[in-house]
């Protein structure tokens, strides 16, 4: 299928989109086939990101609006999860690093970038990534998940 550029009107966006996913466009409010498909993947809002394998496997979901720049760190973030959750902690601490550079969703990035260095073997790894996320988003939910390493 091809992107609509009514769906996402950004060009970098649309680029990143379809650089790195098959975009699915569903209409649940018309078509029979996309209702049963979205009831069979729980899609509770729309807008919904899904990001699933070849297999029909989900690895990341985001429901509602959110703008750019957000939008494009998710992309990362989907894209580090796909490879984590196929085992390849390498490339999805590459990934979630590359994310942490994106301020919407830094604090997330950092948090599994240490899970990731962390089930890759390093635990130094996991600590390094923590405690930037500690120092530079202490008041994030996400250091929170991490506090225990520092209280």
């Amino acid at each position: 299928m091809r992107l609509d550029a009514a769906i996402y009107p950004d060009p970098e966006v649309t680029q990143a989109i379809t650089h790195h996913f098959v975009p699915v466009k569903l209409n649940i409010l018309e078509d029979a086939n996309a209702k049963q498909l979205a009831q069979h993947y729980r899609i509770r809002w729309t807008p919904t990101l899904l990001i699933a394998d070849s297999d029909g496997t989900e690895h990341f979901r985001t429901e509602g609006f959110v703008g750019k720049e957000r939008l494009l760190g998710q992309l990362v973030l989907a894209l580090a999860f796909v490879a984590f959750n196929k085992g390849d902690f390498a490339t999805a601490a590459q990934l979630f690093e590359q994310a942490s550079q994106n301020p919407a969703v830094a604090a997330e990035a950092l948090f599994w970038l240490g899970v990731a260095r962390y089930k890759g073997g390093s635990l130094e790894g996991l600590k390094e990534a923590w405690t930037k996320l500690w120092n530079e988003h202490r008041n994030s939910e996400w250091a929170e998940r991490a506090s225990f390493l520092f209280t």
